[in-house]
């Protein structure tokens, strides 16, 4: 499912259910909200500004 699982730490840790299959199952419980439901604010994660 992924290939470098170091790269998505700061969303697994907002939602560790969509990066664990367990019995070939995703838990989506924690989206919710706007936007998709990532809840984007809360993930750590700093993107480089374009240049």
């Amino acid at each position: 499912m992924q290939f470098w699982p170091d790269e998505s730490k700061p969303e697994a840790a907002v939602h560790p259910g969509l990066y664990q299959r367990r019995n070939g199952i995703l838990d989506l419980s924690t989206i919710r909200g706007p936007g998709f439901g990532y809840r984007l604010d809360e993930i750590q994660r700093k993107i480089p500004s374009p240049n």
